[in-house]
Protein backbone atom coordinates (compact mmCIF):
# COMPACT_ATOMS: atom_id res chain seq x y z
CA UNK A 1 0.00 0.00 0.00
CA UNK A 2 1.63 3.37 -1.09
CA UNK A 3 1.45 6.18 2.35
CA UNK A 4 -0.69 9.00 1.72
CA UNK A 5 1.37 12.51 1.21
CA UNK A 6 0.84 15.03 3.50
CA UNK A 7 -0.39 18.11 1.93
CA UNK A 8 -0.18 20.34 5.38
CA UNK A 9 0.64 20.42 8.98
CA UNK A 10 -1.29 21.73 11.52
CA UNK A 11 0.02 22.71 14.70
CA UNK A 12 -2.80 23.13 17.38
CA UNK A 13 -1.81 24.69 21.14
CA UNK A 14 -3.60 25.17 24.08
CA UNK A 15 -2.07 27.15 26.37
CA UNK A 16 -3.58 27.01 30.01
CA UNK A 17 -0.45 28.56 32.12
CA UNK A 18 -0.53 32.17 33.43
CA UNK A 19 1.52 33.56 30.83
CA UNK A 20 1.50 34.19 27.40
CA UNK A 21 3.79 31.74 25.58
CA UNK A 22 5.87 31.87 21.72
CA UNK A 23 5.52 28.78 19.68
CA UNK A 24 7.68 28.02 16.98
CA UNK A 25 7.70 24.84 14.61
CA UNK A 26 10.56 22.79 13.95
CA UNK A 27 11.47 20.09 11.41
CA UNK A 28 13.67 17.81 11.05
CA UNK A 29 14.57 15.27 8.47
CA UNK A 30 15.25 11.99 11.34
CA UNK A 31 13.73 11.31 14.59
CA UNK A 32 16.80 10.32 16.02
CA UNK A 33 18.91 14.00 16.46
CA UNK A 34 21.22 12.80 14.06
CA UNK A 35 20.66 16.21 12.30
CA UNK A 36 20.17 19.33 13.83
CA UNK A 37 16.62 20.71 13.94
CA UNK A 38 15.46 23.82 11.79
CA UNK A 39 12.85 26.22 11.93
CA UNK A 40 9.72 26.22 10.21
CA UNK A 41 8.06 29.69 9.98
CA UNK A 42 7.87 32.43 11.90
CA UNK A 43 7.04 32.27 15.86
CA UNK A 44 3.85 32.78 16.80
CA UNK A 45 2.01 33.97 20.33
CA UNK A 46 -0.70 31.87 22.33
CA UNK A 47 -2.32 33.90 24.88
CA UNK A 48 -2.51 33.05 28.99
CA UNK A 49 -6.17 30.49 28.38
CA UNK A 50 -6.30 30.49 24.56
CA UNK A 51 -5.15 28.15 22.27
CA UNK A 52 -4.22 28.56 18.90
CA UNK A 53 -4.13 26.68 15.46
CA UNK A 54 -0.97 27.24 13.12
CA UNK A 55 -1.27 25.68 9.50
CA UNK A 56 1.98 24.98 7.26
CA UNK A 57 2.11 24.02 3.74
CA UNK A 58 4.02 21.23 2.45
CA UNK A 59 4.83 23.50 0.24
CA UNK A 60 6.87 25.52 2.46
CA UNK A 61 7.94 23.09 5.01
CA UNK A 62 8.39 19.46 3.46
CA UNK A 63 9.81 17.79 6.07
CA UNK A 64 9.12 14.24 8.08
CA UNK A 65 8.81 14.85 11.20
CA UNK A 66 7.56 18.23 12.49
CA UNK A 67 7.51 19.17 16.54
CA UNK A 68 6.98 22.10 18.21
CA UNK A 69 9.57 24.35 20.61
CA UNK A 70 7.68 26.32 23.09
CA UNK A 71 8.85 29.66 25.41
CA UNK A 72 7.75 32.15 27.64
CA UNK A 73 9.21 35.78 28.17
CA UNK A 74 8.31 35.51 31.52
CA UNK A 75 8.15 31.74 33.29
CA UNK A 76 4.80 30.53 34.20
CA UNK A 77 3.87 29.47 37.47
CA UNK A 78 1.08 27.95 36.90
CA UNK A 79 -0.82 25.50 34.26
CA UNK A 80 0.86 23.70 31.52
CA UNK A 81 1.03 23.85 27.22
CA UNK A 82 -0.51 21.35 25.38
CA UNK A 83 0.79 21.16 21.62
CA UNK A 84 -0.39 18.95 18.87
CA UNK A 85 0.91 18.33 15.66
CA UNK A 86 -2.02 16.97 13.07
CA UNK A 87 -1.50 15.93 9.31
CA UNK A 88 -3.73 16.24 6.46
Amino acid sequence: RVPRSIASYGIWVYNSTNQTVNVQAIGNVTNDQSYPDYTIGSVYTVDSGDSDMYVVSTENALTPFVSVQVSAGTAPTSGAVYALVITE
